[in-house]
């Protein structure tokens, strides 16, 4: 056999190998790639990409599309990108805010949409064993928060409280 037909042969096999692992085992080679994956396997986007976080081998990706937003963990497996459970949510603008803790997607995440625009920060508390904690957030991109609470769970989620103008006191109510 010639080189030309073995290096033809090779990129063909090369070829049917990456189909095959991205079309069995939803693996890619980019974490964007796994989240536009994801969107098409729910058939929502394609969507605006507001925030990318990283946490060691975890991207998170929080976006917007139509009336619509999502929040979709992504994670590595050796060189590939899978992703995993997603929220798919409408932006309900009967609350100030939609606060969700990503226990049930990723470990210790709060993610959310803000329909008031003038909430300026977000204080989370949680219950510990030395009494309450309290987290804080207080960046917003396309009115979407995305704030690590790594180390405490659902159970311990107490309340959210939304802030305006001058630390005034908004909204007060619970973590979903």
């Amino acid at each position: 056999m010639s080189l030309r037909a073995k290096l033809l042969r090779n990129l063909a096999l090369i070829l049917v190998l990456s189909w095959a692992l991205r079309s069995f085992t939803s693996s890619y080679f980019t974490p964007e790639g796994a989240f536009r994956a994801s969107e098409a396997a729910a058939n929502h986007g394609p969507s605006t990409v507001a925030h990318v976080a990283e946490d060691g081998g975890t991207r998170w990706f929080l976006a917007r599309y139509l009336d619509s937003w999502s929040f979709v963990p992504i994670s590595r497996r050796g060189p590939f990108w899978t992703f995993g459970s997603r929220a798919t949510l409408s932006m309900d603008d009967s609350r100030p805010v939609q606060a969700y803790f990503g226990d049930d997607l990723s470990d210790g995440v709060l993610y959310g949409y803000r329909a008031d625009p003038a909430v300026e920060a977000l204080e989370f508390r949680f219950q510990t064993e030395g009494g309450p904690v309290s987290l804080w957030c207080r960046t917003f991109r396309e009115d979407l928060f995305l704030c690590s609470a790594q180390g405490f769970v659902r159970d311990q989620a107490l309340d959210c409280r939304a802030y305006g103008p001058g630390g005034a006191l908004l909204w007060e109510g619970g973590i979903i």
